[in-house]
């Protein structure tokens, strides 16, 4: 092995921050982190350095020479500067540890530390903080994250949630493990109900704390999936039709977190949800795991905020889809000076798109193709394989008299390897409505109510109060025969009482079973969230609910 004495600096001569990966033909790539610019290390002879920070700046890559002890030098120069556009790249879903018997020393300033290094201008870092699994409360995680922050940095933390799964997580050892999704968040700000709660579903209830708090939730790996012991392990999110027909809906969906396929995969669910109406930013973050020695921010999130960065404009930028998806490549794009996340008119004018595109950073990257996508379909393509450029700008023009949504897709490849899975950046949605459009309002739950005693009979006069996100929202009666239609959202809990009786609490949700065979119907056949049909079978479901609920007779005093 060769001791390395690397050092690195920026294009104005000053230490910066880097990762360094030592590529070995034939093996595993290893890496290391640096914020102070230097750092040593061991590497075989042949070996190469690719050194890089993040996705702003151009990567580097030194030959490791045959002598036992090497001083290698590199700078890194900025290829563009995002912050000066008001773009921030950053990374919402990185966890600390996932092993509790990892590194005691794993904790968030480590994270920090990794991300400074990494080129990301934020990050927040999820459950599990720390090998111990404990769960401190929101000023404690607040002070960490402030004492942890590093320079160029914002440091917070949140929660992988809503996570829940319909069976125990045994990890498929026993039979099929079927999931209600996984979620991320942004603006979370009190965790006091505790792990149990913000890790079992069903997911709505999470995603109404959410909203309470004036944060904004993620749909995480919506189609991921895998086999152990033939049965299946899923992580795809199969309450997801039900949470956006009834109105518990995300503010982002990643369609990058996992392998080429799985993008694409998650990309058409993005588009679906896109031509139902629904506002929802197309995201990118890692899942990563420092303990299991991935570095943060191997896909981030770029959003567009005005003026300094503070986490409510994060929120703020999410909500209104001003976001960039990327695993290494960068674009921006604008329709008549506006920036993704606007809206038109659908009145046929001729409205001038300007863009400018950036391959990923690696040396041999070079930019592929700039694609733009209307409703989910390659409408027109610059093909850019035979130019072997890093950096590309155009312009066009789009009109449109009816529905229509369009983003930017950009895909760069290494010129000596083909066969390698494209890097990719999809821009943000810029939407042309009709005049009268109106985005899909929340689908109540129509319930057919019967309400019974032990034998059978029925309970007249039995109060129903219709609970949602912990408040009562309407009340109503059942007749003589103990029966009563209730209109309700279909989120809501109903609480039934009457006198003699010990009072029945039961949930749309889950005592309505047919709901739920709908979700686990999804998550069997997981490319019905492809599907428009899907959503549209839901409302269907929903307008037509039976629940039959025995009350239990109270002993008189």
């Amino acid at each position: 092995m060769v001791r390395v004495h690397l050092r690195v600096r920026d294009e104005r001569a000053n230490p910066s921050p880097f990762r360094a990966d030592i590529l070995v033909p034939g093996a595993r790539s290893r890496a290391v982190w640096s914020v102070d610019g230097c750092a040593e290390l061991e590497a075989p002879p042949g070996a190469t350095l690719r050194v890089s920070r993040g996705f702003d700046h151009d990567a580097v890559e030194l030959a490791v020479g045959p002598a036992s002890d090497q001083r290698l030098e590199a700078v890194l120069v900025r290829r563009f500067d995002a912050r000066k556009w008001g773009w921030y790249g950053g990374d919402n879903h990185v966890h600390v540890v996932h092993d509790p018997s990892s590194d005691p020393s794993l904790d968030i300033a480590y994270g920090a530390r990794l991300a400074q290094s990494e080129g990301l201008d934020y990050i927040q870092l999820a459950y599990q903080w720390e090998p111990t699994g404990a769960w401190p409360d929101a000023a404690e995680l607040d002070l960490r994250c402030r004492e942890a922050s590093r320079p160029g940095v914002a440091v917070s933390w949140n929660v992988e949630t809503p996570k829940s799964f319909i069976e125990e997580d045994d990890g498929g050892e026993t039979g099929d493990l079927h999931c209600l999704g996984h979620g991320w968040t942004v603006g979370l700000r009190d965790i006091s109900r505790g792990p149990g709660w913000f890790h079992s579903g069903p997911n709505y209830r999470v995603l109404q704390e959410v909203a309470r708090q004036g944060g904004v939730a993620g749909v995480a790996h919506p189609t991921r999936s895998w086999t152990h012991k033939g049965n299946l392990v899923s992580n795809r999110n199969s309450e997801l039709p039900f949470d956006m027909v009834a109105g518990g809906p995300y503010a982002a969906i990643d369609i990058l977190n996992d392998g080429p396929a799985g993008f694409f995969a998650d990309e058409r669910v993005w588009y679906t949800l896109l031509n139902l109406g629904y506002r929802i930013a197309g995201t990118a973050n890692s899942d990563a795991c420092l303990d299991r020695g991935a570095g943060p921010g191997r896909l981030r999130t770029y959003v567009r905020v005005r003026g300094d960065f503070t986490w409510d404009k994060v929120v703020e930028a999410i909500r209104a889809g001003r976001v960039v998806a990327s695993s290494g490549p960068f674009v921006r794009w604008s329709v008549a000076g506006l920036p993704p996340g606007s809206e038109f008119a659908s009145d046929g004018r001729v409205r001038r798109a300007v863009m400018r595109v950036w391959s990923a950073p690696q040396p041999a990257e070079r930019l592929t193709a700039v694609q733009l996508i209307r409703c989910g379909e390659v409408v027109r393509a610059w093909d850019l394989r035979n130019l072997g450029i890093r950096s590309w700008s155009g312009a066009f023009d789009l009109r449109a008299d009816e529905f229509a949504w369009y983003t930017l897709r950009v895909l760069s490849n290494p010129v000596a390897a083909p066969e390698t899975p494209p890097a990719v950046a999809v821009g943000g949605v810029i939407w042309f409505l009709p005049s009268g459009f109106r985005r899909p309002e929340p689908t109540p739950a129509c319930v057919d109510l019967s309400a019974v005693d032990e034998a059978g009979r029925p309970v007249s006069g039995a109060a129903v109060a219709v609970i949602d996100a912990e408040r009562e929202v309407a009340r109503f009666a059942t007749d003589a025969d103990g029966r009563v239609r209730i209109t309700a959202p279909a989120t809501a809990c109903l609480n039934v009482a009457a006198a003699g009786f010990a009072p029945g609490e039961r949930r749309i949700f889950t005592d309505c079973p047919e709901i739920l065979e709908a979700c686990i119907a999804t998550d069997t056949a997981w490319a019905s969230l492809h599907q428009p049909t899907t959503y549209h079978s839901m409302r269907r479901l929903l307008s037509g609910l039976r629940m039959r609920v025995t009350l239990r007779s109270m002993p008189s005093a």
